[in-house]
């Protein structure tokens, strides 16, 4: 047969219909697609069909053209461009449609994941955790529906962290429809990942399948609400298949919106009340926060110093602050706010606190 570039073959055949389970089963025994249509032999499947009339080279490289016209590459695993943590759990897609540009700074991710009808508390509990994981650099994960997933993409936009919206179905179509202005900003700045052809639509069988790329491309899942039974435990269940550790927002005993996350604590996920919960338990990630705090002390002024040398000794009142450093009463309380804000101090009973 016609030598066909083997990329452009597995597109072509994912695009008629073949699914990628048949496609991965017949390079697991044959090496390449095109050794099983050179062997002549059936596998007596429904698709044996339409996989002995493979495309000539031209109408498959044109079909690779016209996906890249529109923004789309196509990323097989074990190739290069294919996500690192991805490729590493058991059922990692053979085939993604991407757009947007995968960033070795997404292998420190974090998957988000909640209720598409989010209550206020949950809202705004999603956009504080992303905001203070968002001061490290770290990648947030979601699935570019309505309710928390929204708001964490939307906060990663905000604070200028990198985020990756993973779909339930064609990568070409918007779903919902309200989400297109988010989607366009998420391809410029992040990525969008589907392992579902271009036709496909918004279906909800497909959305346990895209739930298992959310959890596989990141260190841990964060859920921020969640139903007893719902997409976002379904979720959950995949990170924990896959050895990842879920973290969890407690919420009100008597919201619906918080009894899967309430369970999954029970369980033995971690409860959440800042970012600092989630960056202690992954190593990677403490160290990252460390380095980036290192870095970020290097810029500091001699009073903001002088004022973490003295709370490294143990937490101080700002009278004890104002004695230990020479620093004027009436500035120590301008370089404690922007220490906090700058992430390395936090107050809590009148007392000045290292966050490290």
């Amino acid at each position: 047969m016609e030598l066909v570039n083997e990329k452009a073959l597995l597109t072509w055949f994912h695009e008629k219909k073949v699914s990628q389970t048949v496609l991965d089963t017949i390079r697991e025994r044959y090496g390449t697609i095109t050794s099983y249509i050179a062997s002549g032999e059936r596998m007596g499947i429904k698709e044996d069909a339409l996989l002995q009339k493979p495309p000539s080279a031209d109408e498959a490289e044109t079909l690779l053209a016209d996906l890249a016209a529109r923004g789309i590459r196509i990323l097989i695993r074990g190739e290069e461009g294919y996500p690192a943590p991805l490729a590493a759990i058991p059922d990692s897609p053979l085939l993604l449609y991407a757009k947007g540009q995968y960033d070795i700074q997404d292998e420190l991710a974090i998957g988000v994941v909640g209720s598409r009808k989010c209550t206020a508390y949950g809202a705004w509990a999603c956009e504080m955790l992303v905001r203070e994981l968002a001061q490290y650099q770290i990648t947030i994960v979601s699935g570019l529906a309505l309710g928390i997933d929204r708001v964490a993409h939307d906060a990663a936009l905000k604070y200028h962290t990198r985020t990756i919206g993973v779909i339930g179905n064609g990568i070409d179509k918007i779903y919902p429809a309200s989400h297109k202005g988010l989607y366009a900003e998420v391809e410029e700045k992040g990525l969008i990942l589907s392992e579902f052809p271009t036709w496909a639509q918004s279906l909800p069988y497909h959305f346990p399948f895209r739930n298992r790329i959310i959890a596989g491309l990141s260190l841990g899942l964060l859920v921020v609400e969640a139903k007893e039974k719902s997409g976002t435990m379904s979720t959950a269940g995949h990170a924990l298949a896959q050895g990842k550790d879920v973290f969890c927002v407690p919420g009100n005993l008597n919201s619906i919106y918080s009894a899967g996350c309430n369970l999954l604590i029970q369980d033995g996920a971690t409860l959440v009340r800042s970012a600092d919960d989630i960056l202690e338990q992954i190593a990677i990630l403490s160290l990252q926060r460390k380095t980036a705090k290192k870095q970020e002390e290097h810029a500091l002024s001699e009073e903001e110093k002088q004022i973490l040398t003295a709370v490294r000794t143990g937490p101080q009142t700002p009278d004890d602050l104002v004695r230990m450093t020479g620093i004027p009463v009436q500035e120590i309380h301008t370089f404690i706010t922007l220490l906090e804000m700058r992430g390395l101090l936090r107050t809590a009973s009148g007392l000045c606190h290292l966050t490290q």
